[in-house]
């Protein structure tokens, strides 16, 4: 009976330390080598560049005020909501190029009056990626095209920007001030 107890206990002690590995401590290593490097971030801008321009064209040239497209679930091209209405694209130039972009492993294309932000890199709390800003950062922190954002690098491209998203590094950074 005691050696079912010692086993037992063993178990749930090797189920705890499973368990804080799966969901604490490889994340958190997955995480550091997930990040770009400024290199690779260069590479993959240049490498998308004409596509973000017919995109970013393209929509700020619509009649769209914001429009969001979602790239990690189903067929891009279906995935697009101006609000909370579903719309269509009616350019197939710019639907090959949103195609593309999720194929590269992109998430997410947002845009409003302030730009177009293109979600490439994501871990739980934190995205990464490139936004098109003509005037810059108008909004205020933690509103506007990119909320919770902690890092907004210009790119070599005017208006072009490499952005960090992080809503509890914001939050933290919110409450020191």
């Amino acid at each position: 009976m005691k050696i079912l107890k010692v086993a037992g206990v063993i178990a749930l002690c090797l189920g705890i330390i499973y368990l804080l590995l799966v969901f604490f401590v490889l994340p958190f290593f997955w995480s550091l080598q997930s990040q770009p490097t400024e290199r690779q971030v260069e590479q993959n801008f240049n490498s998308n560049r004409r596509d973000f321009q017919l995109i970013v064209e393209y929509l700020i040239s619509s009649d769209f005020d914001e429009i969001s497209i979602r790239l990690d679930s189903g067929s891009p091209t279906d995935n697009v909501r101006s609000g909370l209405a579903p719309v269509s694209i009616s350019d197939g130039n710019v639907n090959t190029a949103i195609q593309r972009l999720s194929r590269r492993g992109y998430r997410t294309i947002s845009m409003n009056e302030e730009g177009v932000r293109f979600l490439r890199w994501v871990y739980w709390e934190q995205g990464r990626g490139f936004a098109y800003l003509p005037q810059g950062r108008t909004s205020e922190e933690g509103t506007g095209l990119l909320p919770f954002t902690i890092e907004l690098e210009p790119l070599s491209e005017d208006g072009w920007y490499f952005y960090v998203e992080w809503f509890s590094e914001w939050r933290r950074q919110q409450n020191a001030n």
